[in-house]
């Protein structure tokens, strides 16, 4: 074990790193060679096998009385997990989840009183935050919707799934001030939040950390595109970044500190000193990178040196306090060694899914066709016409139509990672028996589709279209 923290403990630091960087590579050289039953994840509960300060120490400390496949095994988990492919880390990751919900202490949890919350549908992140904040997000609750003044009737997973989903809308919409865009539309933490929110900024990032932790305990797939770069943060903490890493935040910049590394001979007469500009919606802060920086001028000796702090100061120190706070929460729901096991690309598809064409055969074999009683023969089911010709026009929707779809009738529009056998609730028709003039509605929250029984296959593509392009939308 002294070897640990040696060479070859540098060794596998440096090959951590580049994996990191280039998975697929890492995974292409070692795929072959790593053929260990990944799905046996006991090892993992044993003591935390990652730690930002000390991943080998850690691992060492767990190596005594271990099997030596168990030893194998957490040193591939610690140091290089890319070496598994992600489908097998994506199974690791799901037991253990589900592992941990069926634990004696959470058992215990959900055992205590189950707690109820009333949300204002008008003021769902609020009342959300009001109730919610020093809550454990692990245990079981129920939600009560109410509308001017009035509690609406019904409560369980559908009304569950629809606050919880407005809530990630509402709490990181860039409005309300927490987060901003790129502009490819990806979140970050506003490095201005304190200006908005000087007492609680850091309150309301762990909260809205908890709810991401959430989703992800849930197995929930949601629309929440975040720049590259926080996720990172979020994964790894205060770690170095890749200068590349810019590029999502501000491609512009990024651009323009690369003319500055490739042209070194232009740079004195930029006029450039050790300073970093902020601004946003008519907010602007001008910050020393160093000492006495603004009295710096950037020449051809230090402009290295330039670049690396300007880099630290937008990926990190802008947004240090910000990102503490919103892992803090985080990693109260999730524990922090399961979710190393994905660089930041992958955990991108553990939160909102993989862009690939939807499987129409996955969907059609885990679809529901609903019916009020045993006996009501006006109920849909595999051979009804109307059925037959559903699934006939959804097979010759091309890919954008058919995610499209799926955004229509479950509010996401990527299917979940191991296939629609995994979609809670399971996607389900119902016969609405109503005039074949009317659209189709959805209700999202328990991923319902409602159709009238059209008589053929082209009134029904017509109809089905309209309602994805008028996007019906009904709470239930």
């Amino acid at each position: 074990m002294n070897s640990f923290s040696g060479q070859k403990g540098m060794l596998l630091r440096n090959l951590l790193s580049r994996a990191e960087r280039n998975p697929e590579i890492i995974h292409r050289q070692f795929s072959d060679y790593v053929n260990f039953p990944v799905e046996d994840f006991s090892i993992l509960q044993k003591q935390p096998m990652l730690d930002e300060s000390s991943k080998i120490q850690n691992v060492a400390k767990n190596f005594y009385g271990a099997r030596n496949y168990d030893k194998q095994l957490m040193t591939i988990l610690s140091f290089f997990p890319f070496a598994i492919p992600f489908s097998k880390r994506i199974t690791i990751f799901y037991n253990l989840l589900e592992s941990d919900q069926k634990a004696p202490n959470a058992m215990f949890r959900n055992d205590i009183r189950r707690m109820r919350y009333r949300i204002r549908r008008d003021r769902v992140f609020e009342d959300a935050y009001s109730q919610m904040s020093q809550a454990d997000w692990r245990q079981d609750f129920d939600i009560e919707i109410v509308n001017d003044g009035r509690v609406e009737p019904g409560f369980g997973q559908g009304v569950t799934r629809w606050f919880t989903e407005s809530l990630l809308q509402a709490a990181f919409d860039p409005k309300v001030g927490l987060f901003m865009q790129n502009e490819n539309g990806e979140l970050y933490p506003n490095p201005f939040v304190s200006q908005i929110y000087p007492d609680s900024y850091e309150n309301y990032y762990k909260f809205l950390g908890k709810i991401l932790g959430y989703m992800v305990y849930t197995k929930s797939i949601n629309y929440l595109p975040l720049c590259s770069f926080f996720l990172s943060k979020i994964l790894r903490g205060s770690i170095e970044l890749d200068l590349s890493e810019l590029q999502g935040l501000d491609k512009e910049l990024y651009k323009n500190l690369m003319y500055l590394k490739s042209s070194p001979e232009e740079i004195e007469s930029m006029g450039l000193d050790f300073t970093a500009n902020l601004s946003s919606l008519g907010n602007a802060e001008t910050v020393e990178l160093k000492p006495n920086g603004a009295n710096i001028p950037v020449d051809k000796y230090n402009y290295t040196e330039f670049i690396i702090k300007v880099a630290d100061f937008h990926l990190n120190k802008a947004v240090a306090r910000q990102c503490n706070a919103f892992r803090a929460g985080f990693y109260s729901i999730i524990d922090q060694a399961w979710v190393k096991l994905f660089d930041q690309r992958e955990f991108d598809i553990l939160i909102q899914g993989v862009k690939q064409d939807i499987d129409i055969e996955d969907l059609q074999k885990n679809t529901v066709y609903y019916k009020m009683r045993d006996d009501d023969e006006r109920c849909f089911k595999d051979d009804h016409p109307t059925i037959v010709a559903f699934w006939q026009v959804l097979r010759s929707f091309n890919t954008e139509d058919r995610v499209k779809f799926l955004k229509f009738a479950t509010s996401s529009p990527r299917a979940p990672l191991r296939g629609f056998s995994e979609l809670t609730p399971r996607f389900t028709l119902i016969n609405t028996n109503e005039d074949t003039t009317r659209l189709p509605s959805a209700s999202t929250c328990v991923n319902l589709l409602k159709m009238p029984p059209y008589s053929n296959r082209k009134i029904l593509e017509e109809k089905l279209r309209l309602a994805i392009e008028a996007v019906t939308f009904e709470f239930s």
